[in-house]
């Protein structure tokens, strides 16, 4: 701004000592014509060009040098001008790179907002998805744990969820042999009961790294711990079996 200021007020400048030169310019011509008059009034005006050779001598000699110098003046006037424009370029071209790289830097902002925007959704459509396989395989394990099974050693109902509970409360006094008979009997369930759950373990390992929480895997760890503890002691025998 402060370029484009100094280039305007030169060239305001030079405007101004142009218009004084042209009336100096003006001045002297005025003040030779004038002497010439005076000094020789007394002579009429001539009708023989001859006679006006004398004053196109005088006046050429005194006024061609003056126009020579405002000819040179008019030619550093001339490079002067083409200098502020040329000062006037290099601004606007330095204003238009300035709006260039506003510009990109705008839409480089807009593209990273957008591809968060993106990620974001991408994430938020992941995590539906994740979830919803989470509630299915939910719905299947509860379905298995609520089927009726064969009764094993001590159980009062047929429902593979009290075996669980027979294994978890009797865990440490059950043998062997006590296991190998519960396999026998509710084996395949606890099979498929077991596939279910190493399925909704790596779902909810893909939810929380999505959610960057654990949340979801502390709930459901907590609502089949004992489904979860019993898989895990009875896991040996549901492959012999």
């Amino acid at each position: 701004m402060e370029e484009e200021e100094i280039a305007e007020n030169n060239a305001s400048g030079m405007k101004k000592k142009l218009g004084i030169l042209i009336v100096i310019v003006l001045i002297i011509i005025t003040t030779v014509i004038g002497l010439y008059t005076y000094q020789f009034n007394s002579y009429s005006i001539s009708n023989k060009p001859q006679d006006w050779g004398p004053f196109g001598d005088f006046f050429g000699g005194v006024v061609n040098p003056i126009l020579a110098f405002c000819s040179f003046i008019a030619l550093l006037y001339t490079i002067h001008i083409q200098q502020n424009e040329l000062t006037l370029t290099r601004i606007e071209l330095k204003r238009s790179v300035e709006a260039q790289k506003l510009t990109a830097t705008f839409t480089e902002k807009q593209n990273e907002v957008a591809n968060k925007q993106l990620h974001d959704f991408t994430i938020r459509e992941k995590k539906n998805d994740v979830y919803q396989l989470i509630k299915s395989i939910d719905s299947k394990i509860k379905s298995i744990l609520d089927a009726k099974v064969r009764k094993v050693i001590g159980s009062h109902e047929g429902t593979l969820k009290e075996a669980i509970k027979y294994i978890i409360k009797n865990k440490g006094t059950l043998v062997d042999s006590d296991l190998t008979e519960i396999s026998h009997r509710v084996g395949v369930q606890m099979t498929e009961l077991a596939k279910e759950v190493d399925y909704l373990k790596l779902l909810l390992k893909d939810f929380d790294e999505l959610a960057k929480h654990q949340y979801l895997s502390k709930y459901y760890n907590a609502v089949y711990e004992d489904t979860i503890q019993a898989i895990q002691i009875m896991r040996v025998y549901l492959d012999e079996s």
